[in-house]
């Protein structure tokens, strides 16, 4: 099975900014078949405690304020650079949704640098004037489109070898 993982700014946003996107391409790419990894998986705590506020609000360089115990270890900086990582170079292919974000973010440019060095397909969902728009993060990509549904389709393609819709 194909695998899929979905990058995409976290920590510059909000839960909202965060998810939404994923949980919409997480129910369609496992309608078509395709196994997905989220890096949000197992953040609900994080949701709950950020209400309203971004992640990078809550973020104190090494991991998030305010938790203890196995949620500060899971969400240490080292935890979720190993973690992201794993789930990159054990994915087929990495979707980076990169829409509506005022500055680049560090975290998913680290994911398709993984994943380009991995030899992954990299779709890139982005559109001119973006502040990821890059001569080197274009060059990482495997395909870069203008929106969601672009970008999800272009996985399904990658992963059935045909167009069929």
């Amino acid at each position: 099975m194909t695998t899929v993982y979905l990058a995409g700014p976290i920590t510059i946003t909000n839960w909202e900014g965060a998810n939404a996107w994923r949980e919409l391409a997480t129910e369609t790419l496992r309608g078509k078949g395709l196994g997905v990894r989220d890096p949000l998986r197992g953040k609900a705590t994080l949701q709950k405690r950020l209400e309203g506020k971004t992640f990078e609000h809550g973020w104190n360089g090494d991991g998030y304020k305010d938790l203890a115990g196995l949620e500060a270890a899971i969400t240490s900086g080292h935890a979720i650079t190993r973690r992201d990582m794993n789930d990159v170079l054990n994915s087929d292919v990495l979707l980076a949704f990169l829409v509506e974000t005022e500055r680049p973010s560090i975290g998913t440019i680290m994911e398709i640098a993984w994943a380009y060095l991995a030899n992954k397909y990299v779709i890139l969902v982005m559109s001119e004037g973006n502040p990821h728009w890059h001569g080197m993060v274009r060059e990482a990509a495997s395909c870069v489109v203008s929106n969601l549904a672009d970008g999800i389709h272009a996985a399904v393609i990658y992963a059935e070898g045909r167009d069929d819709d």
